[in-house]
């Protein structure tokens, strides 16, 4: 086995399985820990680069700078840009 290479691991566990799993654990969906992990990067960006909202966004994964505001007010009621 290489250092690139990761050994294959048959389970036989369900998304669902798995996403309770993960909210019974962490206490938050995985798509919420997901933008909430998203948010927080992109504070930090936007806090400490001279990047546009739209690069930020692009960056920590939102392709439409539309869509990206109406996340980032969702979590924190207010958005990006102030």
């Amino acid at each position: 086995m290489t250092s690139t290479s990761i050994p294959s691991v048959n389970i036989s566990i369900t998304a669902v399985h798995i996403s309770r799993i993960f909210k019974d654990r962490v206490g938050i969906s995985i798509p919420d820990y997901i933008n909430e992990v998203r948010v927080k990067h992109t504070k930090f960006l936007l806090e400490s680069t001279d990047l546009s909202i739209r690069e930020v966004a692009k960056s920590v994964g939102y392709d439409d700078p539309f869509y990206f505001p109406r996340i980032f007010k969702g979590r924190d009621a207010v958005p990006p840009i102030q």
